[in-house]
């Protein structure tokens, strides 16, 4: 099974793709597919998994053993639920303050209690792209799952505020993109994208992923410029069960190809606790 926790969806809205969508352009998008369900726990040998990513050259050893122990730690994840911040900015609109209790069980993840600057709203509610899932997943399976094919560099051993950490770049080609792809609708694009994996040297664990399309590896007809997607991972608490690699925050910046105007989304993952039933999931 495809690792679809994995893909993490972006979802666009675009008022002005109707007005521009020529006919070639149609003819390289795709109808949105059915959202397929989130990866379940133990459905992933982590071994095999990851087993592609040194095989032609033993400077990724260290990126596959972070993609082994990503793969485990997830297979490890105890129900829990975490306190999420969001703040969006939009042109030509004030800032919005968004909370939320994300809850991840069994492998799943749902969002509940949600409010925009104090006032209680719902998922329906909110603008598309607002909430993205799969973030809980294996940190940086979307490229390391090996399906897109990307063509790591290793940098080198770099420092940070909070140590050192070896550093990969990487980089897809849109024809092999299987992982992320954007929602435009009522179709569906992959875009050639490239980024950066951080591995703590201290720990060997994935510590930051970042996601970017920009310039010529998004096709000129698609109403978006381009997208920067930044994930920080740490070892987090849960109550008494134990420490685990979980997201700790995340920046979203999009950009209009129409009106050159950008939106940035920035989240917080914070007070992760064990999972109680009590815990009411908003429609």
């Amino acid at each position: 099974m495809k690792p679809a926790a994995a893909i993490l969806m972006i979802v666009f809205t675009a008022t002005l793709w109707g007005q521009q969508q020529p006919g070639a352009a149609v003819g390289r998008m795709k109808p949105i597919e059915p959202r397929k369900r989130q990866l379940q726990i133990g459905e992933i040998d982590p071994k095999r998994q990851c087993a592609w990513i040194s095989k032609d050259s033993q400077e990724f050893d260290a990126l596959e053993k972070a993609c082994e122990a990503a793969i485990r730690g997830f297979d490890t994840l105890p129900n829990f639920v975490c306190d999420m911040k969001m703040v969006r900015r939009q042109p030509f609109k004030r800032p919005e303050d968004i909370t939320a209790q994300l809850r991840f069980v069994d492998g799943e993840e749902d969002f509940s209690d949600l409010k925009i600057n104090g006032l209680a709203t719902t998922v329906s509610q909110l603008e598309l792209g607002v909430l993205s899932r799969g973030e809980f997943s294996p940190p940086g399976l979307t490229v390391l799952d090996g399906a897109s094919s990307p063509k790591f560099t290793f940098r080198g051993e770099e420092r940070s505020r909070t140590g050192s950490f070896l550093a990969f770049d990487y980089r897809v080609d849109r024809e092999r993109n299987q992982t992320w792809i954007w929602s435009i609708p009522p179709y569906q694009y992959k875009p050639a994208f490239h980024g950066v994996l951080w591995i703590d040297t201290k720990t060997g664990l994935l510590e930051h992923v970042s996601l970017v399309a920009e310039g010529d590896e998004i096709e000129t007809f698609v109403p978006t410029r381009s997208v920067h997607i930044a994930t920080d991972y740490a070892l987090v608490k849960i109550g008494d069960l134990g420490d685990y690699p979980l997201p700790v925050h995340s920046a979203v910046k999009s950009c209009d190809r129409f009106n050159r105007e950008c939106s940035e989304i920035v989240r917080d993952f914070v007070n992760c606790r064990k999972f109680a039933a009590k815990a009411r999931i908003v429609e």
